[in-house]
């Protein structure tokens, strides 16, 4: 635990752990491809308003995942991530769209099945 009882959260327990997908080059390629765009799209959007924070931001994300709103400009952000998720479930060899708690058993199962064959 960390300070006052929150979580904390290390390397060790977090990453290495994690099972990560066991990708081809090209996979990589286009995870790499995606997540850059997200970086890119995530910094245009910030300095268009400079009162803008990450957390107000993901917020809209949020929104726009319920409500779509091709209009709105963080519709863009909604965009490129999805592209990445899409890039990175396949790398699994995962359809995506996938459900948060189908993604999360899959994602513990295939932990599962890794520690148990070390």
């Amino acid at each position: 635990m960390g300070v006052g009882n929150d979580l904390r959260y290390t390397p060790s327990t977090t990453f290495e752990t994690f099972p990560f997908p066991e990708t081809t080059a090209e996979q990589r390629s286009d995870i790499e491809k995606w997540a850059r765009y997200v970086v890119q799209v995530r910094g245009h959007l910030l300095t268009q308003d400079p009162k803008a924070t990450l957390t107000g931001l993901y917020n809209e994300v949020g929104h726009l995942q319920e409500t779509p709103d091709a209009a709105n400009p963080v519709a863009a952000l909604v965009t490129a991530h999805a592209r990445l998720d899409s890039a990175v479930t396949a790398a699994y060899g995962w359809e995506w769209p996938l459900a948060e708690d189908e993604l999360l058993a899959r994602l513990l199962a295939l932990n599962l099945e890794r520690a148990a064959s070390r």
